[in-house]
């Protein structure tokens, strides 16, 4: 815990220099995202503004938000969607004054061509999520409680798609096409 404050702190002193030298920075705090264990939300949200930091990067995992197939992908309220971490945690760093751009990782089984958490999900898969993502975080989505949940600048649609861990199978150049 005292290395993580360490982190923080030495984050803070980095972004108040690069700020004062109109450089805008942002953080990512992955933990918060996608280990429910790390701690509560409100209280990494906390330490992450006291950084200075304006932006920041959140991974938002297919598989802990989609474990089970959707009837209606394209529907962020379909009930098979289970996004109360991320509701949570852009609702909080609104709050705190940072902006948000979503980096959508893992791939859910039922997605997935081979069973993994990596592979490549079928198009209509991938762009059915990314329009739930992005309709239910465009600034105008009202839950069921009457919160409105805020907007993203910014989904890119996998994390290092150009390393075999994070995105299989690769895509090579055969004959002058990219094909995997």
């Amino acid at each position: 815990m005292m290395r993580r404050i360490a982190s923080f702190a030495a984050a803070a002193l980095a972004l108040s220099t690069a700020s004062a030298n109109g450089v805008v920075v942002g953080l990512q705090d992955d933990q918060a995202s996608n280990n429910p264990a790390a701690g509560s939300i409100l209280q990494r949200a906390d330490m992450f503004a006291a950084t200075g930091a304006r932006w920041s990067r959140l991974d938002v995992d297919w598989t802990l938000v989609a474990p089970t197939a959707p009837i209606n992908p394209a529907d962020p309220a379909d009930p098979a969607y289970m996004w109360a971490r991320y509701d949570a945690i852009l609702l909080a760093m609104r709050a705190r004054g940072i902006g948000v751009m979503v980096t959508v990782t893992g791939t859910p089984a039922w997605a997935s061509s081979t069973g993994r958490w990596n592979a490549t999900p079928a198009a209509a898969s991938g762009s059915a999520f990314i329009e739930a993502l992005a309709r239910r975080y465009n600034g105008s989505y009202v839950r069921d409680d009457g919160v409105t949940l805020p907007s993203i600048r910014s989904i890119s649609p996998r994390n290092e798609p150009n390393i075999n861990l994070l995105t299989t199978p690769q895509c090579q150049k055969r004959n002058g096409r990219w094909v995997p």
